[in-house]
């Protein structure tokens, strides 16, 4: 789910998170969510407004940051957040730990709830993660056995949001483009139009989103990125949540739309969900090239570290795979000071 900053976004998605609170406590069962955030006032909001709706049910969060407890050190600090998670109804955990003088996560935590799942879940615990969308691949590769106990994932939008509109509804759209001719423009439009027809012509879904995914390999060549991410949304939105090759190639489709566009954490959002699917089938190659983005996006951002260690992780794999080209386009970007 897709949580933006306007208001009646962040109601309705805290309101979505506190009913799942309240459902577990009625059914006894634990809970842990994760909800991505890469503006830290969009996350004091957020959080704001999730305590303000429990609070109003009679429900008693604990909000624990243990970037505020740095005291307690790797291992000693954890013990303590099950004591809070079983003393409150539910814990709303800040952010994670990184080590000292380091981009690294303390994995002390991941660690923590990873060997005591059982135990977690005979004591039905419950707690809401918050996590920057930078530490969202380190903590993915980290988590283990736990990114499957995760219940739902929330990422919290920043000032740009993606959105999806009709394909063609839209295309009028194009003429205000800076740069676009008029016969670029009835270019585009003729292409959308053909696509259409073929759309209503196909009968399978997954014909019809390879349409789609061929449609906005097509525009994003044109510069067209806003029409380029709806072909991808309009992909997607006829497969179902089974991982495939096909899925994979959409999510990885928008990944790199939405990166060109600027829309970072849109971007990293999309290329995880390709990660993701591409390691469940065992796609090698796809994963090394999705890995090599992301590394992109962390430096982008100015995280060299991150970038780098998700780079080496993308060249291990193209060894692994004997990719000899891929290998030496990867030994280029790090030696350009990635």
């Amino acid at each position: 789910m897709t949580v933006s900053d306007g208001q009646d976004e962040t109601t309705a998605s805290a309101t979505n998170i506190a009913d799942q609170v309240e459902n577990s406590l009625q059914t006894d069962r634990p809970l842990f969510l994760i909800v991505y955030y890469e503006h830290e006032a969009v996350k004091v909001a957020f959080l704001g407004k999730i305590r303000q709706i429990l609070n109003e049910r009679g429900v008693t969060p604990q909000t624990f940051s243990p970037d505020q407890r740095p005291e307690h050190g790797a291992g000693r600090l954890y013990p303590l957040l099950e004591d809070i998670a079983k003393n409150r109804a539910v814990a709303l955990v800040t952010d994670l730990l990184h080590l000292p003088d380091s981009a690294d996560l303390d994995r002390s935590f991941l660690e923590y709830l990873n060997l005591h799942r059982d135990l977690i879940a005979k004591h039905h615990l419950r707690f809401v993660l918050f996590l920057h969308t930078a530490d969202a691949e380190r903590f993915i590769s980290s988590a283990g056995d736990l990114w499957d106990f995760r219940h739902h994932t929330y990422w919290l939008e920043g000032s740009q949001e993606t959105t999806k509109t009709s394909l063609w509804e839209g295309s009028e759209r194009a003429t205000t483009q800076k740069g676009l001719s008029e016969k670029e423009h009835s270019a585009i439009t003729e292409h959308l139009e053909q696509v259409h027809t073929l759309v209503q012509q196909t009968h399978t879904p997954e014909d019809k989103a390879s349409l789609f995914l061929d449609l906005s390999h097509w525009l994003f060549r044109r510069n067209q990125y806003s029409f380029a991410v709806n072909a991808a949304f309009a992909g997607l939105d006829l497969l179902t949540d089974t991982p495939s090759a096909q899925r994979g190639d959409l999510e990885f489709a928008l990944g790199y739309t939405l990166w060109k566009n600027q829309q970072l954490a849109e971007a990293l959002r999309h290329y995880q969900h390709a990660l993701t699917i591409r390691r469940e089938i065992g796609d090698r190659a796809g994963e090394g090239t999705t890995l090599n983005n992301i590394s992109q996006i962390y430096r982008a951002w100015g995280r060299n570290e991150e970038a780098l260690k998700t780079l080496e992780q993308s060249l291990a794999i193209t060894r692994e795979i004997g990719d000899r080209a891929g290998e030496g386009s990867f030994m280029l970007e790090l030696g350009d000071g990635v």
